[in-house]
């Protein structure tokens, strides 16, 4: 099991990654992906190694206990070593999926973590049973299954790898994607029952004209703030 974290590149016209003068790097977006292991020494010889070696497997079971942990000590830190210096002081919101070991926004741990340094980093769930509204569900992780037919990834140090070269291309696409899905679930007012959008992100890219942020339909915006007044009303 692997805990992943990703952010919008920070992108220039014509899609290319901004350089970051500060830190003398691009931003692209791939702020880590850290395995959910647990190491322990081996207690007799074996053909494959001698006693006393430290080995490492995964963890057969991820609770509340583990995993707000890793976000003290991986997540947390990335963000703040990656994230453009111009950004810094920016609220950062890490988006949850609603898995069941996930911690609540107000962990007095985690926010502690978030809230040193002058930051502001917190979280938040994702709207319940909407996998579509977490970028990595809506592409991102079927780009990384992609790879298995163009390259052989065997373990743990292999998908790790993988995400690592990941084009930030890829990355790129996936995020205009999702205001368009925004746009469709606030157009069925609220339900799921909706077509994921076409974006043309592609032909968009090689015009130049890929965007940083979608133009909502008025109509639709204007018809989900009255359903949602005839909603509180009743």
């Amino acid at each position: 099991m692997f805990l992943a974290a990703v952010a919008h590149p920070r992108c220039e016209p014509f899609s290319l990654p901004s350089f970051d003068f500060h830190r003398k790097c691009i931003f692209d977006g791939k702020v880590g992906l850290w395995p959910f292991v647990e190491k322990y020494v081996a207690k007799r010889n074996s053909k494959n190694r001698q006693k006393g070696t430290i080995l490492t497997v995964n963890r057969e079971v991820v609770n509340r206990d583990v995993y707000p942990q890793l976000l003290i000590d991986c997540v947390i830190p990335a963000i703040k070593m990656k994230w453009p210096a111009r950004d810094r002081h920016n609220t950062i919101y890490i988006q949850q999926d609603n898995a069941k070991p996930h911690v609540f926004p107000d962990d007095e741990a985690v926010v502690s973590a978030g809230q040193s340094d002058g930051r502001d980093i917190r979280l938040r769930f994702q709207p319940p049973n909407s996998p579509d509204c977490n970028v990595l569900d809506l592409g991102y992780f079927r780009a990384i299954r992609s790879l298995q037919y163009e390259q052989e990834i065997y373990g743990t140090d292999d998908l790790i790898a993988a995400f690592s070269t990941m084009s930030v291309k890829k990355l790129n696409h996936v995020f205009p994607s999702l205001p368009s899905v925004l746009e469709c679930i606030i157009g069925e007012f609220e339900d799921n029952g909706y077509k994921l959008p076409h974006t043309a992100i592609g032909k968009l890219e090689r015009q130049g004209k890929l965007p940083l942020s979608i133009t909502f339909d008025s109509t639709v915006y204007h018809s989900a703030v009255a359903f949602l007044a005839l909603s509180t009303r009743t």
